[in-house]
């Protein structure tokens, strides 16, 4: 396995029931370079997160996928406000947000899964907006 790079994946979702699907494949396109159990790991998870937020989601909205890696991968997604220009929107930059709160009593059993898997996870809202991390220790 060779170094992989920081920022892997940066993409837009649909808020469309297939969107859990289309990002686990994007997740599975932009994570060649990672063992198969990583791999894997990683894309049930970005499905569980993609899934949460749409089911807690009060009205449909685009969502951002990121995936990251620095010693370890995080995956990140983030409700978008409708009309959002991902690549030109200030909800782009800086390191994926870390905030940990409880998650809202909404989200369905998906967060029990999430929870097992990851390493460190987490919700949060701001803005009006739903976010959720997971990170994941790459296997070799």
């Amino acid at each position: 396995m060779g170094p992989l790079r920081a920022d892997i994946l940066d993409a837009e979702l649909p808020p469309t029931v297939a969107a859990p699907s289309i990002a686990r494949g994007l997740v599975r396109s932009a994570g060649s370079e990672l063992s198969r159990r990583s791999l894997e790991d990683a894309q049930l998870l970005v499905s569980e997160l993609v899934s949460n937020l749409l089911v807690a989601a009060i009205e449909p909205h685009p969502l951002h996928l990121r995936m990251q890696t620095h010693g370890s991968l995080s995956l990140a997604v983030e409700e978008l406000p409708l009309g959002t220009d991902v690549m030109n929107s200030a909800v782009r930059p800086g390191p994926i947000a870390r905030t940990v709160t409880d998650p809202p009593s909404t989200f369905p059993w998906g967060c029990g899964l999430v929870a097992a898997l990851a390493d460190a996870w987490g919700v949060s809202a701001r803005d009006g907006r739903t976010s959720a991390w997971a990170e994941l220790r790459l296997h070799p």
